[in-house]
């Protein structure tokens, strides 16, 4: 990401945040208004579809409606195609906004909060608010206290990840009550932050982002075992979508031969029919967890399709792996250096990591 300047003088400053937060914002709402208008156009599709049903058949009046069924098809995947773009633009100008605010604050400051900064002075770690006006006490922690992991947070099994910095510290510098003794921390991994913990003589601990001058790799790694975990709910609520999806289906069949003038609502019916037919299938594959194991690390997939349930791990940022039981339940907990991952209690995953990783067992 490129840094963008910080002009001379606190009005042009916060005149610049603004000009950020405000282009941040036209962005968010030209995504919302793309979206909505995809939407109104894929309405707009249905309507003059039962328009060419109803009423009387002229050459003229059916030509114009035709072309009304093309053009709004198209302008559907038009607009949502550049809700997309659009949105990507969105998140570049937010991580743009976010590390400019930051600067603002300090060349040594980095959030690690809504609204809260970690600010790197001489000898400790300041943890304060963004805001100069907020009169509450910063919070102190000398860096011999700290302990600065590097972290590459994967969710899928090959080389390319998002880079942070995890701050690992006595809980009690930043929690006033629980059990827990340690706190974690944790901040994006910048060239600028990565410059000052060299400055400082910190040591960072763990995996090594790459130099600026290093190739970029996206290795896959491949898995030798696979254990899944079905989820029996998500798969009956998807065979309901399935079973009611057929019956559009067949109701748009029905339609379509024994009404011949309502031929194209029935068509429309049968695609809508396939289409939630193909997505309840889908549903139904994906509704199991996945715990995959290989040469370079585990790899876990929770039921569903989202991206936030998914993460690999490599063997050499993973200390110990045992069996936890919480409320009952019994987990897999895969301990790192910068945090524990609770996983859920597959049959096989023991022997399977005792066949490719039996060192970790504990």
């Amino acid at each position: 990401m490129k840094e963008i300047l910080l002009p001379q003088g606190d009005e042009a400053r916060k005149k610049k945040a603004r000009s950020l937060r405000i282009k941040r914002k036209i962005a968010g709402a030209a995504v919302f208004a793309l979206a909505v208008v995809a939407i109104a156009c894929l309405i707009g599709v249905l309507i003059v579809v039962i328009l060419l049903q109803t009423g009387e058949r002229e050459h003229a009046r059916d030509t114009l409606l035709y072309i009304l069924t093309g053009a709004f098809a198209g302008g559907s995947v038009l607009f949502a195609l550049a809700a997309f773009g659009v949105g990507l633009m969105e998140q570049r100008i937010r991580e743009a906004e976010l590390d400019y605010l930051e600067r603002l604050c300090g060349e040594d400051c980095f959030y690690v909060g809504d609204g809260t900064v970690a600010q790197f002075g001489e000898k400790e770690l300041y943890i304060r608010s963004e805001s100069e006006q907020y009169k509450k006490p910063k919070i102190h922690v000398p860096y011999g206290d700290i302990r600065f992991h590097s972290v590459c947070t994967r969710k899928k099994p090959r080389e390319k990840g998002k880079w942070s910095v995890v701050l690992e510290m006595p809980a009690r510098y930043v929690m006033k009550r629980g059990d827990a003794p340690k706190a974690f921390i944790e901040t994006d991994g910048k060239e600028r932050l990565y410059r000052i913990l060299q400055a400082r003589g910190l040591v960072l601990h763990g995996e090594q982002p790459p130099r600026k001058d290093e190739p970029c790799r996206n290795t896959q790694y491949p898995a030798k075992i696979k254990l899944l975990l079905p989820d029996d709910k998500k798969r009956r609520r998807n065979l309901i979508m399935i079973g009611i999806s057929i019956l559009v289906l067949l109701a748009g069949i029905l339609v379509a031969f024994l009404w011949q003038e309502m031929t194209l609502l029935g068509a429309v019916l049968c695609v809508l029919g396939a289409v939630f037919i193909v997505r309840g299938v889908s549903g139904f594959l994906h509704a199991k967890g996945m715990l995959a194991l290989g040469e370079m690390g585990l790899y876990w997939k929770e039921s569903g399709e989202a991206v936030a349930d998914k993460i690999f791990l490599k063997w050499e940022v993973i200390e110990h792996i045992r069996y936890e039981t919480i409320k009952d339940k019994r987990y897999l907990a895969v301990v790192c250096a910068f945090g524990t991952y609770h996983l859920p209690d597959i049959d096989g995953a023991e022997n399977a990591i005792r066949s490719l990783r039996p060192e970790l067992l504990t």
